[in-house]
């Protein structure tokens, strides 16, 4: 399974790292969550 994190930088922007491979930058706070919760959805670790 893999990781799912979210990184915040300190001018409010996101990273959310999927596993090693899958990365999506410069995301607003909810648009990350929306990623994560879409990924565990779909992996199953919701």
């Amino acid at each position: 399974m893999p990781l799912i994190r979210k990184q915040s930088s300190f001018d409010g922007r996101c990273t959310v790292f999927v596993g090693e491979a899958v990365i999506f930058t410069d995301l607003t706070e909810a648009q990350a969550d929306a990623i994560i919760l879409t990924y565990r959805r779909l992996l199953g670790t919701d």
